[in-house]
């Protein structure tokens, strides 16, 4: 069973399409329901386990259903309690029966659409230039550590040295409390490489 709550903070077991998507019910903006089925799509392309894969077939199945005038209408009317067959699970993805007559083409996107997914697009890397920015700092942290942790060592070893001249036990007392803290050190220095 799909943990939907966890993944997507959707509390019911069996959400609709549009709480999927985390639009409101009955969204009828076609740029609306792409632009958040593309946010969950990419939110749920980073977890890479078998519940996001199962919830990326869900949005997938969302978004056809949403996008296309005909299953749209159907879905809504069974959302009032009229039957319908668009449903959750990726079967429904099979086209349905041919119409008698072609329905229109669906409208071009139009300027703000564009604007507003290539605002999502723009955010999208704005993020990921953080999390690489984020990961450099974590990196340089961590040589930090590593070399501290080699100098506190080195010092509380000198330190025990002139120490162990007037008495050995200081002198040792001193060189172990100085390798205890510098390899402390080194070690969250190596735990926090990225």
């Amino acid at each position: 069973m799909t943990n939907y709550r966890k993944l997507l903070g959707i509390r019911e077991d069996s959400p609709d399409h549009y709480q999927l998507l985390g639009i409101k019910r009955f969204e009828s903006d076609p740029d609306v329901i792409s632009i958040a089925a593309d946010r969950q799509m990419v939110y749920l392309r980073t977890l890479r386990n078998s519940d996001a894969e199962q919830l990326l077939n869900e949005v997938s199945a969302a978004r056809v259903c949403l996008l296309n005038p005909a299953r749209k209408a159907e879905y809504d009317r069974s959302l009032l309690g009229v039957p319908g067959d668009c449903r959750l699970d990726p079967v429904s993805l099979d086209p349905p029966p041919a119409p008698t007559s072609t329905p229109p083409p669906p409208p071009a996107p139009t300027q703000s659409g564009a604007r507003q997914r290539e605002r999502e697009r723009e955010r999208e890397r704005e993020v990921e230039r953080e999390g690489q920015g984020q990961r450099k700092r974590q990196e340089e942290l961590s040589v930090t550590l590593e070399n501290a942790g080699g100098w506190i060592t080195i010092i509380f070893f000198f330190v025990a040295f002139i120490a162990g001249m007037s008495s050995w036990a200081l002198g040792f007392v001193i060189g172990a409390i100085g390798v205890v803290i510098g390899l402390s050190v080194f070690y969250v220095g190596v735990n926090t490489r990225p």
